[in-house]
């Protein structure tokens, strides 16, 4: 009887491991068309971490900033814009010390660090997370 009840839970254990496996495998999967969808966007869009972080560069981002997603992921925001010349909200948004304004904001401008300007309007999303918050700027 006890190795049957031993047999048996080794059997759930096993169930239980395959259906998480299960689980992990089609929540990448979702999480990457995600990022597809995100990436065949017509709106450049960069999301950071709480520590002005790049974690995020989608593909028309890639095309406005001239630069690939893998020499900017996980530099700092503060290094994607001009900073005297962008406007407060995009300032607070590369700066990890000042306070985000979540909310579409019209009329800004984003100034890229080679100087070009964009005027534009911006959407800035906040994203509480367990252990940090995400921003994603949007630009419309």
């Amino acid at each position: 009887s006890d190795l049957l009840t031993g047999l048996d839970m080794r059997k759930k254990l096993e169930e239980t491991n395959q259906k998480r496996k299960e689980e992990k495998t089609r929540f990448e999967k979702e999480i990457l068309q995600y990022s597809q969808i995100l990436d065949e966007l017509p709106h450049s869009i960069i999301t950071i971490n709480n520590l002005g972080f790049v974690l995020n560069f989608n593909r028309h981002a890639e095309k406005q900033w001239d630069v690939k997603r893998k020499d900017v992921i996980a530099i700092r925001a503060e290094k994607l814009f001009h900073e005297r010349i962008s406007s407060p909200v995009v300032r607070s948004f590369a700066d990890p010390v000042r306070k985000k304004s979540p909310g579409i904001h019209t009329g800004q401008v984003v100034a890229l660090p080679d100087g070009r300007s964009i005027q534009c309007d911006l959407l800035i999303i906040q994203t509480d997370l367990k252990e940090e918050v995400h921003y994603t700027m949007v630009i419309l």
